[in-house]
């Protein structure tokens, strides 16, 4: 005859807290101890670290990315969004570049050679210029454009496009209380 007690493997298996929360059976009288314990409450967007020299603009784009995808970061992604605000200054620069002729933000840019050649005059010999214009395209618009492709990846880790924005998880919902109500119509309709 067995002694009294629990079996081992017997009854149910333990349901996951996270699914409790999904299901929306979770209960924070019956269920808080399961919670994993974390030193945050949800998400928190990194300051800059200290030994980074930041300008005044780059200090200001680190606050408006923190406006924009403060939701799902954690503190260790800090290098991430050193990245992007060093590539959106870099952009900021090339269209300031670009704003300060008429001729600078053209898509073409015009190489101008001047050549000097002798020619026979009926004095004598003279020289004639010759200018040769070339149109190139414009360097501050391709570097434009490759700034923009390394923006990127770095839109889609930080979740600033509404595609990734989709796929980022919503860290600041906390889990919704259980509504006992609902949960007895959902088990009278079973």
């Amino acid at each position: 005859m067995p002694k009294g007690g629990r079996r081992s493997r017997a009854g149910r298996r333990r349901r996951p807290t996270d699914l409790k929360v999904i299901q929306g059976t979770f209960r924070k009288d019956r269920h808080a101890n399961e919670l994993p314990r974390t030193d945050s409450d949800g998400p928190r967007f990194p300051k800059a670290p200290s030994i980074l020299r930041l300008s005044p603009r780059q200090r200001k784009l680190w606050r408006l990315v923190g406006k924009h995808c403060d939701a799902w970061t954690a503190l260790s992604d800090w290098p991430t969004v050193w990245g992007l605000v060093c590539l959106l200054e870099q952009l900021i620069h090339n269209h300031e570049a670009q704003l300060e002729t008429e001729e600078s933000g053209h898509p073409l840019a015009f190489k101008h050679t001047v050549i000097e050649k002798p020619v026979m005059g009926p004095t004598g010999p003279e020289r004639q210029e010759l200018t040769f214009v070339e149109a190139k395209s414009n360097p501050l618009i391709s570097d434009e454009r490759k700034i923009c492709d390394k923006l990127r990846p770095y839109i889609a880790m930080l979740g600033l496009s509404p595609v990734d924005r989709a796929r980022m998880p919503k860290m600041t919902s906390k889990p919704a209380a259980a509504d006992p109500l609902a949960a007895l119509i959902a088990r009278g309709k079973r």
